[in-house]
């Protein structure tokens, strides 16, 4: 007989045989993770080679990516993957964006001990991650109440802050000059704890990345973090890399408000107000007026010899806060100018609208509103 017509039949599987086929055979690849794998779960996540089982009910609830992936893998016309007996799923994330997420879904990780400093970057990151691509939106609020509570939209508690972290010794002090009593040129910075290691934080920049990699469009988390993101230092390992993270126009967003913000900032040094701007009553325009002039100039940057230049200041907003503090605290630094007591808070309400006109400006000058 023609072998192509044989008459032998392959042999049936049974169903216990069918049944073993659709279970993963390698399970000597895998380790259970030590502590989010339990036991009586009847669904098992698998991330490079560790395992996490999971309850069903508790997964469906928590991600609606995580339901749909269930829901799917059991209304498949073949036989889902089946491990330990149990439904798997392999996920396409590294092990520590698996862990978080499943920390995420059982609660077992406080989001309110977020302070963004640098060794929580690994971990802040995998949090975007998980919670980004299975879309758990109480986690992604969550985070976004931290990040607002460190880079505030408020210009009043951006001021507390920063007040709060001098104080703890967590940034480094803001100088700015003025003369002395005697009238030599004094740095003045703000009063710091006794000195210890300072605590570094999480560039911002890292923050934007991540936000925008969310998709979040929230113009009170995107504009202090752009505005933080230019008082930082960018001399930093993997900065580099973060910006090929970000969108262009973030970029570009970045830096047409840098120089509207440095613009306006040396602008307000360059020119000194006048007497009518500061409203200076009847014969104060001749008596103090010039004493302002020259005040405002040496504010600028005549004073170029010291270590600090105010008008180039790196922090503009912060800087202007300091300097409305000490004449608002020391007034003789405006009697050395023959500046009258109320003329000087005529100067510092001046400062004062300066300063707000610089924050009130910023997600106009990022166009923030355009993401």
């Amino acid at each position: 007989m023609d072998a192509s017509h044989s008459t032998r039949k392959r042999p049936r599987q049974t169903d216990s045989e069918d049944d073993t086929t659709s279970e993963c055979r390698d399970e000597g690849t895998y380790v259970e993770h030590p502590s989010l794998y339990y036991d009586d779960g009847n669904v098992i996540l698998s991330s490079e080679n560790t395992l996490f089982r999971a309850h069903r009910s508790i997964l469906c609830k928590a991600s609606p990516v995580l339901r749909d992936m269930l829901e799917q893998k059991a209304h498949e016309d073949r036989k889902p993957d089946v491990l330990r007996g149990c439904l798997h799923i392999a996920l396409d994330v590294e092990t520590q964006v698996a862990e978080t997420l499943m920390r995420i879904v059982y609660n077992d990780l406080r989001l309110d001990t977020l302070t963004f400093v640098t060794s929580q970057l690994s971990l802040v990151t995998s949090i975007f991650r998980a919670a980004g691509k299975f879309r758990i939106e109480r986690t992604l609020v969550e985070v976004y109440a931290r990040i607002k509570y460190k880079w505030p939209s408020d210009l009043e508690k951006h001021d507390r802050r920063i007040a709060l972290e001098e104080r703890m010794n967590l940034r480094g002090p803001i100088g700015v000059t003025l003369l002395g009593e005697d009238g030599t040129v004094v740095n003045t910075v703000r009063p710091t704890a006794p000195s210890t290691r300072r605590v570094a934080f999480i560039h911002p920049v890292h923050i934007l990345a991540l936000v925008r990699s969310a998709g979040c469009r929230d113009p009170e988390i995107l504009t202090p973090l752009l505005y933080a993101w230019t008082c930082a230092p960018t001399n930093l390992a993997g900065y580099d890399r973060v910006l090929h993270a970000l969108p262009q126009m973030d970029l570009v967003r970045y830096i047409r408000g840098l120089e509207y913000l440095r613009c306006f900032h040396a602008q307000c040094m360059a020119v000194s107000p006048t007497a009518n701007n500061l409203a200076l009553p009847g014969d104060h325009e001749y008596q103090c007026w010039p004493g302002i002039r020259v005040f405002w100039a040496d504010l600028g940057g005549a004073w170029m010899d010291t270590n600090v230049v105010f008008a180039a200041a790196r922090e503009p907003i912060e800087a202007w806060g300091l300097i409305i503090d000490r004449l608002t605290i020391h007034p003789m630094h405006c009697t050395r100018y023959n500046i009258c007591s109320g003329c000087s808070d005529k100067l510092i309400t001046m400062m004062k609208t300066i300063r707000q006109g610089l924050w009130s400006n910023l997600t106009l000058w990022f166009a923030v509103s355009l993401f």
